[in-house]
């Protein structure tokens, strides 16, 4: 599991649809990246310092998503129906911007 599934799991047990958003903004972005890679525009990602720098970010990013779920209190939980008030929009840029700066999904492609 990466973040992004992690994430619309997360998601998933408060709405369902905010977790169809997420991974949507995750698809979004990977085919970004293969439309650019079957274009050929990807060969600035042989740049060594480029790929340095999105290591860090990536990990700058990934480790404060990691602090905000850490964060929370933990709570028992609770199957009654709670309002989830995050717009869909917000969720799709959510996921995106975490597949996004995912050094693994860069990788990867």
């Amino acid at each position: 599991f990466g973040p992004v599934n992690i994430l619309i799991l997360t998601y998933a047990l408060k709405a369902f649809k905010n977790s169809i958003a997420v991974g949507l903004g995750a698809f979004s972005i990977d085919m970004l990246y293969l439309f650019l890679l079957q274009f050929g525009l990807l060969n600035f990602l042989d740049n060594v310092i480029f790929m340095r720098s999105l290591a860090i970010f990536g990990f700058c990013f990934l480790t404060y998503m990691a602090y905000l779920m850490l964060r929370k209190k933990k709570e028992s939980l609770n199957l009654e129906h709670k309002e989830f008030k995050e717009s869909l929009l917000k969720s799709y840029i959510k996921g995106a911007f975490l597949n996004g700066s995912n050094p693994f999904v860069i990788g990867f492609w």
